[in-house]
C-alpha cells in the first residue's frame, strides 16, 4: 500500500509523462484493458487519457485498478495516473 508521500513523489515523476492510452469512441474494453495491463509492466506508471467518457473517467480508472491491481495516483482534467510495481525486482523502474 502506498502512503500519501510516495504518492506524492509518483505525482511528480508522472508529471513529465505523456498519455500512452488513449480512452476514445471504442470506449473502455477488454482489449484497452489488456493494453493497460501489457504497458503497466513495462513502464509501471502509466497515464491514460479520457478524449471520450470524459464524464465517466472516475469510474472507469476505478475499475482498471480493480481488475489490474494497481493504485490511482491521480486524475487530473481528463488525464489519470496508475501505478503498479513490476513483481520481478530486477525489472523494477521506478524506486520510491
Amino acid at each position: 500500500m502506498l502512503n500519501k508521500q510516495k504518492i506524492l513523489r509518483l505525482r511528480t515523476i508522472a508529471n513529465p509523462l505523456k498519455p500512452i492510452v488513449y480512452i476514445g469512441q471504442k470506449g473502455f474494453n477488454d482489449e484497452i484493458l489488456a493494453l493497460i495491463d501489457r504497458e503497466l509492466n513495462n513502464h509501471e506508471l502509466l497515464k491514460i487519457k479520457f478524449q471520450d467518457f470524459k464524464d465517466q473517467k472516475k469510474e472507469i480508472t476505478d475499475e482498471i485498478c480493480e481488475k489490474l491491481e494497481c493504485t490511482k495516483i491521480s486524475i487530473v482534467g481528463f488525464v489519470a495516473t496508475i501505478y503498479r510495481q513490476h513483481p520481478d525486482p530486477e525489472k523494477r523502474k521506478i524506486v520510491i
